[in-house]
């Protein structure tokens, strides 16, 4: 019984961690593409002044 809670709680944790991970993936995505928008709002501002 000990060792298929053991089980279940290794396989609880990996699939926190694969969640965890995906949605910071997912995220740095959105704040890179965030970023060269912004990025390159600026250097055509720049050019304008």
């Amino acid at each position: 019984m000990k060792k298929i809670n053991k089980d279940y709680l290794i396989g609880l944790f990996i699939g926190l961690i694969s969640v965890i991970v995906t949605d910071l993936l997912v995220n740095t995505e959105k704040y890179v593409i965030a970023f060269k928008e912004g990025y390159d709002m600026a250097k055509k501002s720049e050019i304008k002044k």
